[in-house]
C-alpha cells in the first residue's frame, strides 16, 4: 500500500467501481430491453403484412 493512502479509502474507491459498472449494466440492459422490445413489435407488424400479402393472392 502507498504511504499516505489509508486502506478505507481504497476499499471505498473498489466500492466505487463496482457501484459505476452496476449502474453502466443496468443502462445496457434497460437499452436492450428496448431493443428487443421494438424488434418484437417489428416482428409483428412483418407478420401481419405478410399474412395480408399472402391472403391477397
Amino acid at each position: 500500500m502507498k504511504p499516505g493512502i489509508h486502506p478505507h479509502r481504497v476499499y471505498d474507491l473498489a466500492g466505487e467501481a463496482q457501484k459505476s459498472r452496476l449502474m453502466d449494466l443496468e443502462i445496457e440492459n434497460a437499452r436492450l430491453q428496448r431493443l428487443v422490445a421494438e424488434l418484437l413489435l417489428k416482428n409483428q407488424e412483418l407478420r401481419r403484412e405478410h399474412k395480408l400479402d399472402t391472403a391477397v393472392v
